[in-house]
């Protein structure tokens, strides 16, 4: 395996802990994303979920960025990150 593969798949690992320990820690269900962003979520139009998704993500909110984009779209979690750190 070479290095960049390890480091992505190491990133990618991260991001999912994040999520699954950050979210048991707050009590929440670990199914999906909370039923709250996922309607606020389906109430956007892609321009807005782009400039909303942008905007967590410039304030450091990368993980919440991605909870959105998964609500919004479907993806998994996967797509949802490559999505998100490509805007």
């Amino acid at each position: 395996m070479e290095m960049g593969s390890f480091a992505i798949g190491f990133g990618v690992g991260f991001v999912i802990a994040m999520i699954l320990f950050g979210s048991r820690k707050r009590g929440a269900d670990l199914t999906g994303p909370p039923a709250a962003l996922t309607a606020r979520a389906k109430a956007m139009n892609d321009t807005e979920l782009h400039a909303e998704a942008r905007r967590l993500k410039a304030q450091g909110q990368l993980i919440d960025a991605i909870k959105l984009w998964r609500a919004a779209t479907g993806l998994g979690l996967k797509d949802s990150k490559d999505a998100v750190e490509r805007l």
